[in-house]
């Protein structure tokens, strides 16, 4: 037997130590069940399992410190979605074959551990728990990076600039936390990047112009933050880009008519700002925009006549301005 799949049942107690010693199995798997009680360390320290997965139970306590000794051959670990508590422990993302790590959905507390060197991380989720402090620097150890969700928690200070350690990034959710201070400029040599979400933190400073680089980019959310400055012509180099929001923040200037190179875009939300200067008739090049919201800013004249024959669009959102002229019939 070289997999055990148990997955979505409903089993209950707790998870058998004796598990990580049976003969030859290296996959186990245990996903959607009712177990509870604590993570036995047994399965950390295997010699044998591969792939633990006992993601979407009910296992609680403190997730235990693998014995040192670097025989274990773990790559997968999913333990999302339980109710896990206190801090990662650092001996666990320094488990030499560990490139898969999901702790997503507990109550995870302490800070982030530091990552070693050539740490062999791909995939590393701890979103929604309770995590505080700041973003290690270690973290650029990381370079095989391709997924990064720490989304809600509370995480804060600068990011620490390591985005150039970070090559193969694809999705990078910082969301939800606290962070301040300006975004680094290096995140535009995140030139794979496809998602990046650092919405609801407190960040300042302006919008980079090299986010421009990343032309990978579908989804880039930058909302509810203290940005200032004007929206970098730079984001009219982001062809795949399908949904921008950079509402309610601070951002000054005029909206770059660049943004109508955009042709993906199907929401771009600006609204609660500082905008000012005319709505450019660019936008009425985007015919797979189906929400634009411009509302609460401080532009005037009046709407491109254009923008009244986009076919596509199903919601318009302009009121708060200084826009004049007539409304269609």
């Amino acid at each position: 037997l070289a997999a055990l799949d148990l997955s979505r049942n409903n089993f209950t107690g707790a998870v058998p130590a004796a598990l990580a010693a049976c003969s030859g199995v290296a996959t186990l798997l245990l996903p959607g069940n009712a177990l509870s009680g604590a993570l036995p360390p047994e399965l950390l320290c295997s010699r044998l399992l591969q792939k633990v997965d006992l993601s979407s139970n009910a296992l609680a306590g403190e997730i235990p410190a693998p014995s040192a000794g670097g025989s274990s051959p773990l790559q997968y670990l999913y333990l999302s979605h339980n109710t896990l508590s206190g801090a990662i422990p650092p001996e666990l993302t320094a488990l030499p074959e560990l490139n898969h790590l999901d702790l997503g959905l507990n109550r995870l507390s302490g800070q982030l551990p530091e990552f070693p060197v050539h740490c062999g991380l791909q995939f590393l989720s701890a979103y929604g728990n309770q995590i505080a402090g700041e973003l290690p620097r270690s973290l650029g150890n990381c370079g095989n990076l391709t997924v990064l969700f720490l989304s809600t928690n509370k995480i804060g200070g600068t990011v620490p600039d390591i985005f150039g350690s970070l090559p193969g990034l694809l999705k990078l959710y910082l969301a939800d936390n606290v962070f301040t201070g300006e975004l680094p400029a290096s995140i535009g040599k995140l030139i794979k990047l496809e998602k990046l979400m650092v919405s609801t933190n407190g960040f300042t400073g302006p919008v980079p112009d090299s986010i421009g680089n990343c032309q990978s980019l579908t989804t880039l959310w930058m909302h509810s933050n203290q940005f200032n400055g004007s929206i970098p012509a730079q984001i009219g180099n982001l062809s795949r880009l399908e949904w921008f929001t950079l509402k309610d923040n601070l951002i000054t200037g005029t909206i770059p008519p660049e943004l109508g190179k955009c042709q993906e875009l199907t929401q771009l939300e600006l609204h609660n700002n500082c905008l000012s200067g005319v709505i450019p008739p660019e936008i009425a090049q985007l015919r797979k925009l189906k929400l634009l919201s411009l509302f609460k800013n401080r532009l005037e004249g009046p709407v491109p006549a254009a923008l009244w024959r986009m076919g596509g669009l199903e919601e318009l959102h302009l009121y708060n301005n200084s826009l004049s002229g007539e409304v269609p019939a």
